[in-house]
């Protein structure tokens, strides 16, 4: 993996949430546009710190999320009501209340009101967590009051630069010498997004 600049402005945020003070809420958001390489940051940050990671589908619902969430802490979910699942969660998650969790596909927890339910996993676990989405992410949570002023810091995700470029390069394409105008040029069409560049 490459630590393009989006890889250092995720760890900081991680780290700025490990590193809160007590009684200072440990929501975090990481957001931008499609390709910017927001899912890649945080796998990468995943990796460097343990840190629990769930990328939220179409189709999930409450139950489908915690039973998830609760896999992703290493547990077997079992069957139980929605609070009750809510509860094995907590209690997982609190075990290591420095572990963080990084949600990717955010949005899709806004869009279907369960935003909530995050605020209470993190309020009684006190696990950092981080919500990654698109560019209307902050606009969606800012509907959510509760959620909204639980958020300790907000990073947009930043188009690649040059030498983002040329990292990414170097790591797909290592047997191939790049030149500076090639790698200017995928940097303009592609407008900076990681995907396209790749």
């Amino acid at each position: 993996l490459a630590a393009v600049k989006n890889v250092a402005r995720f760890l900081t945020l991680v780290q700025s949430l490990i590193q809160r003070q007590e009684g200072l809420p440990g929501l975090g958001v990481f957001y931008g546009h499609s390709g910017l390489g927001k899912t890649y940051a945080s796998i990468y940050a995943q990796n460097m710190t343990n840190a629990m990671r769930l990328e939220v589908g179409d189709s999930w619902t409450r139950v489908k999320f915690l039973q998830n969430l609760l896999r992703e802490a290493g547990l077997e979910p079992g069957k139980g009501t929605i609070a009750d699942l809510t509860e094995r969660a907590i209690n997982a998650l609190a075990d290591d209340w420095t572990r963080p969790l990084f949600i990717d596909e955010a949005d899709k927890l806004a869009d279907k009101g369960m935003l909530e339910l995050v605020r209470e996993i993190h309020e009684h676990s006190q696990v950092p967590v981080l919500l990654i989405g698109e560019e209307l992410l902050p606009e969606k949570l800012e509907k959510v009051e509760r959620v909204h002023n639980r958020v300790l810091d907000w990073i947009a995700a930043e188009p690649c630069d040059h030498d983002d470029a040329r990292k990414l390069a170097d790591l797909v394409c290592s047997e191939v010498q790049v030149t500076d105008e090639l790698i200017d040029h995928l940097v303009d069409i592609t407008r900076g997004r990681a995907r396209r560049i790749v």
